[in-house]
């Protein structure tokens, strides 16, 4: 607005003057702009208002964060120092209880609380009567007892006791603790070894198979008497049992014997063949010399040679036959055992004289045959010695005579009578040595050549007189039969 003079003249801007020339769409538009610029410009500060408060809670929310993770590390360190504390005291206590820890039995015996000895008395004294139970077998109508003594059969106590004392003993603090905790809330059960001897209880359950009825019969072999031909006797089919299963019930019926006998089924079986190569390796040998040593003092005995034809024999056993007889090759050796010299046997241990008639011609015969027989016999540390294997079959062909022999308590002729009185002189010098004596028979009525119990009847196949070697060293056999005078 303008005034001049007496008027009051109204000016109009120039934008008012554009204004008007601007068309009622721009007008419009122009408004528009004006307004959407306003908004911006309102709204700018707003935006930026709610920015900074989300990084104030942002800020706020991580400082709360690190607090709370603080807090639970303190309350842990804490809860792991008391923890230590308590499992360390709890360790302590344990370390120096003697006794086993609660929780634990031993083939259902309660031993907790019990120290070692304690629970070996307790589980000693109830194992005991199920090693004085015999286990009973039982196939078909043949019966066989086994005691637990035969294989000498012991349960492990002291190896049971400790491995229970030990529970939670073993490991560091901790694991000690959880295998303490552990025991007492799931309890701990241990069982008893069941020792034994394996050889012996392979050897009864061998007798097993050999004494009971129909059993299968495998190739054997001996060397007869005489020592000249070896025996190969052939194999018979029959039945037998599962060697690996009777064991396993034997040692589990010792461990729980309810009494009860173990029935066991047979099986067929057949024989092996005859191994003719492998009888030929274990009987073939070199003849070896006599020889002894004096420091320390020890004899070593000749060793005979045997051998046989091991083509002749393949060809023998393509026979059917249940017994076959092959010549053996004896070859003795340059030096004989009772060719050593009487420096080897020093000492004079027993001796013994008897009288006969020596008018009595064949009974005297054979007396110094059987004499001549055992002379220069010696008889090994652990050796037993056989009358009737080393004087042989009394036959006419072995240079026997008939001579009046006791049998039935009757003084009758007989092929080789008289040869008794040589073993019962024999007998009184042995006894005289103190050696064992194995086997020994007396006649029925007092005999005119030893006193009462102090003679040796012997039989062939029947009565024998056999007595051991129990010195460490060697013993020499000395006999004559001469001058009336029957020596040992």
């Amino acid at each position: 607005m303008k005034i001049s003079g007496d008027k009051i003249v109204e000016e109009v801007p120039e934008e008012t003057e554009i204004e008007e020339e601007m068309t009622e769409e721009e007008v419009v538009e122009k408004v528009i702009e004006e307004k959407e610029e306003k908004v911006l410009v309102d709204e700018e500060p707003i935006k930026t208002i709610e920015t900074i408060t989300e990084e104030n809670k942002t800020e706020i929310k991580s400082s709360k964060s690190n607090k709370r993770t603080v807090l639970l590390s303190v309350i842990a360190v804490i809860a792991i120092f008391i923890a230590l504390i308590l499992s360390t005291g709890f360790a302590l206590v344990n370390i120096n209880n003697s006794s086993i820890i609660a929780g634990i039995v031993i083939k259902d015996i309660d031993v907790q609380g019990l120290n070692k000895e304690q629970a070996m008395k307790l589980i000693k004294g109830s194992l005991d009567f199920l090693l004085e139970k015999e286990v009973n077998i039982k196939i078909d109508d043949f019966e066989y007892s086994i005691s637990p003594d035969q294989i000498e059969a012991e349960y492990n106590i002291v190896k049971a006791v400790e491995e229970a004392y030990l529970v939670g003993r073993q490991g560091n603090i901790f694991t000690n603790n959880f295998e303490i905790v552990k025991t007492w809330v799931a309890g701990k059960s241990l069982d008893v070894e069941l020792t034994y001897n394996e050889k012996l209880l392979d050897d009864v359950i061998s007798d097993i198979m050999v004494t009971m009825p129909g059993t299968v019969v495998e190739p054997s072999y001996y060397i007869e008497e005489e020592g000249e031909m070896l025996i190969i006797v052939k194999g018979e089919p029959g039945v037998t049992i599962d060697k690996v299963q009777t064991k396993e019930l034997v040692l589990a019926k010792i461990k729980n014997n309810d009494g009860k006998s173990i029935v066991l089924k047979t099986l067929p079986s057949n024989p092996k063949e005859i191994d003719i190569d492998k009888i030929y390796a274990e009987i073939y040998c070199e003849p070896k010399d006599a020889y002894y040593i004096e420091e320390p003092f020890q004899v070593f005995p000749h060793v005979s040679g045997l051998d046989f034809d091991l083509g002749a024999a393949k060809e023998m056993l393509k026979e059917d036959k249940s017994e076959y007889e092959i010549p053996l090759k004896i070859t003795l050796p340059t030096i004989t055992t009772n060719k050593i010299g009487t420096k080897a046997f020093p000492n004079l241990l027993g001796r013994y004289t008897t009288r006969y008639d020596a008018r009595v011609l064949g009974r005297s015969n054979n007396l110094e045959l059987a004499a001549r027989k055992i002379d220069g016999v010696v008889v090994m540390p652990g050796e037993i010695f056989s009358y009737n294997r080393t004087v042989g079959k009394r036959t006419v062909e072995a240079g026997f005579q008939e001579g009046l022999g006791y049998t039935a308590g009757k003084a009758i002729p007989m092929i080789g009578g008289g040869i008794c009185q040589t073993s019962s002189t024999l007998y009184d010098a042995v006894v005289y040595a103190n050696l064992e004596i194995v086997e020994r028979y007396n006649h029925m009525f007092n005999t005119t050549y030893a006193g009462a119990g102090r003679d040796a009847t012997v039989s062939w196949g029947t009565a024998d007189f056999r007595f051991k070697n129990t010195r460490k060293y060697p013993v020499m056999i000395k006999a004559a039969a001469r001058n009336r005078s029957n020596n040992c």
